[in-house]
């Protein structure tokens, strides 16, 4: 289901980029007035926004003859000609499309790309000139912009761009800090102005692309940006530094903004790489934290590559593991239903601890794979999470031979609510069985409890009778006592006024029970009383 997403996803992308030629190719044969170029355009914008306004910011990266986004082709052309070849020639190496894009901005965006126009800059200086709020670019590091101005508007331009930079420096960095001059200062004073602990001085360069990218400050600079943020992590990773590397992951998580998700992406494509995960494994046992949060930026069809580390791993990386696959159980749905059938229990027991993190309509199918394991361990650890049909998924269960997995069992029917009669029914099967007095003390109060929380009409009739209708020719003399007494913990249970009006008549006329049962219905209509009081019934 995940690639089926992907690639609806890239044939929207696709799809509105080929609208957009078809009006480029249009205007330029047309060469018509304005109102004829957005008549042109209108089909193109109106792409475009829909395409923003379902994926959010839409970036494509420019190479020669292709156009590509999230690293599948959306648009091909001749390698050496077409506007594809113009723009990486002219310094264009990536484009984004924002929410809200404008009419203008499309029509001047379409200009550049028509062929044959005279007298122009380079692409990358007609956008920088063009100033489009919602269609950004990117151009390779130190691309030289080629315009011309006259000396009065270059003064101008300077002297604004650096007025706004100096501001935006006492704002966000504050006063700047005064220093001994720079002659007097010692070999000490340098070296203990230098960073002598590369971790923390890319912690601190990783923390500050975020807050660019966050702020939205980088620009047409937020692909290269991006890039460096990346290397950071990667050399962080590589040298073994758990702490800094922890501090950036967890910055670029915290961080809000549209355009950390371009950063999320990229950088989660890569830490997907198994040497990459393999390398966190072993440095989430310096820092245990660190494994969630790396794991956190994968993206979700990432479930296949972590499937086969779940194998390898153990303790806290294994629980952090089985949580990440969770996450992403669409993506790996077949291959978790095999571990819960018939994989490593401790594998499969990971997976079941991990089901919070899975979708609740997901929850219950693969629990209910789980009750095919041959472990008993993992079918007890699968109960908590079943739905659906009950009754007949814990029926057969009610007989295994492993008593805590009975007990398991019967706790859970208790609480099918859903199935309030057909659970009763099954419950009061197995206590009227031949010998069932004879079992463990413990099974039979569970079952009896069980059965007095479901409140079913057929259930109450059933411990009412024994507790106060019992026939000691079926039970025998020595069973009495034990009957009425496993009788009043149903109805106890049961928290309702039919429960203590049977409590109360029982003791209105006690004959036939012993002092123990009497004691034992006196205490529990005293609380069952106060229960129902509160519960106002």
């Amino acid at each position: 289901m995940a690639a089926s997403g992907a690639g609806s996803a890239s044939s929207d992308v696709r799809d509105t980029f080929a609208t957009l030629l078809r009006a480029v190719d249009r205007v330029s044969v047309l060469r018509g007035s304005r109102a004829q170029q957005q008549a042109a355009f209108e089909p193109a914008l109106l792409a475009l926004r829909r395409l923003t306004d379902v994926r959010g910011d839409i970036f494509v990266a420019v190479q020669p003859g292709l156009l590509t986004w999230n690293g599948e082709t959306v648009h091909s052309e001749s390698r050496d000609a077409g506007f594809c070849a113009r723009l990486h020639r002219e310094g264009i190496r990536s484009l984004c499309f924002r929410r809200g894009l404008a009419m203008d901005e499309i029509v001047a965006f379409g200009a550049l790309l028509q062929p044959g126009l005279h007298g122009r800059e380079d692409a990358a200086t007609e956008l920088w000139k063009a100033n489009l709020s919602h269609l950004g670019y990117s151009a390779p590091r130190g691309y030289q912009l080629t315009g011309t101005f006259g000396d009065d508007d270059a003064a101008q331009a300077i002297t604004e761009i650096s007025r706004r930079a100096e501001s935006e420096l006492v704002q966000h960095a504050g006063p700047e800090p005064t220093y001994p001059p720079r002659e007097l200062w010692e070999e000490d004073h340098r070296s203990r102005r230098d960073a002598h602990d590369p971790g923390e001085l890319e912690r601190r360069g990783a923390l500050i692309i975020v807050k660019i990218i966050e702020q939205d400050r980088a620009d047409w600079d937020r692909v290269p940006l991006v890039e460096a943020f990346w290397r950071i992590l990667d050399q962080l990773l590589g040298r073994g530094e758990p702490g800094p590397l922890l501090a950036v992951l967890e910055g670029a998580l915290r961080a809000n903004g549209p355009h950390l998700i371009e950063l999320r992406l990229v950088v989660g494509r890569t830490l997907v790489e198994r040497q990459r995960l393999l390398r966190a494994i072993e440095l989430s046992a310096l820092e245990p934290k660190l494994l969630p949060r790396y794991l956190a930026f994968l993206p979700l069809d990432s479930g296949p590559a972590l499937i086969p580390l779940l194998h390898a791993s153990v303790d806290s990386a294994r629980a952090a593991l089985a949580n990440a696959v969770m996450l992403r159980l669409e993506s790996c749905a077949q291959a978790v239903d095999e571990v819960l059938r018939k994989g490593d229990a401790s594998l499969a027991l990971a997976v079941l601890a991990a089901m919070p993190s899975a979708s609740p309509d997901k929850r219950g199918p693969f629990a209910a794979a789980a009750l095919s394991h041959p472990e008993v361990t993992v079918k007890t650890a699968a109960i908590p999470w079943l739905s659906g049909n009950l009754v007949s998924l814990l029926g057969p269960l009610l007989s295994h031979p492993d008593a805590g997995l009975r007990l398991a069992t019967a706790e859970a029917l208790g609480s099918a609510t859903a199935q309030r009669e057909p659970a009763a029914a099954l419950l009061m099967s197995i206590l009227a069985r031949p010998g069932a007095l004879s079992g463990d003390r413990q099974e039979l109060e569970t079952l009896h409890r069980a059965l007095g929380r479901l409140g079913s009409s057929s259930g109450f009739t059933f411990l009412s009778d024994r507790l106060t209708r019992v026939r000691r020719k079926l039970f025998g003399k020595r069973k009495v006592e034990l009957v009425q007494l496993l009788a009043l913990q149903g109805l106890v249970e049961e928290r309702s006024s039919r429960s203590l009006k049977a409590l109360d008549e029982l003791l209105q006329a006690p004959e036939g029970h012993t002092p123990a049962v009497l004691a034992a219905c006196r205490a529990a209509a005293s609380s069952l009383r106060a229960a129902v009081r509160r519960a106002g019934r």
